[in-house]
């Protein structure tokens, strides 16, 4: 299958703005390290759901604006588990 280069553009667009806004409103906001390993793990149950979903219906090629948004919910909820770690290794969180 090939696929179109500006379908990952458009993916980009819509995640990384996803990633970077969401970690600086929780960086601004500062909630408590539980709430964000919570909050963490539904955003990254979601970006799963939804890559399945991507992946296993129409294909990734077909819905670039969904792709974005599943690997944003998914890398900003790999950024939230993991605040734990990095507040022991004495990395801000």
């Amino acid at each position: 299958m090939q696929y179109n280069p500006m379908m990952f553009v458009i993916a980009g667009t819509v995640g990384v703005p996803l990633i970077w806004g969401g970690a600086y409103w929780l960086k601004r906001t500062q909630p408590s390290l539980i709430v964000r390993v919570i909050l963490g793990a539904v955003l990254l149950a979601s970006g799963l759901v939804l890559a399945y979903q991507l992946v296993h219906g129409p294909g990734i090629a077909t819905h670039p604006i969904q792709l974005g948004l599943a690997a944003g919910l998914f890398g900003l909820g790999i950024n939230q588990v993991f605040a734990p770690l990095r507040v022991a290794l004495g990395h801000a969180a």
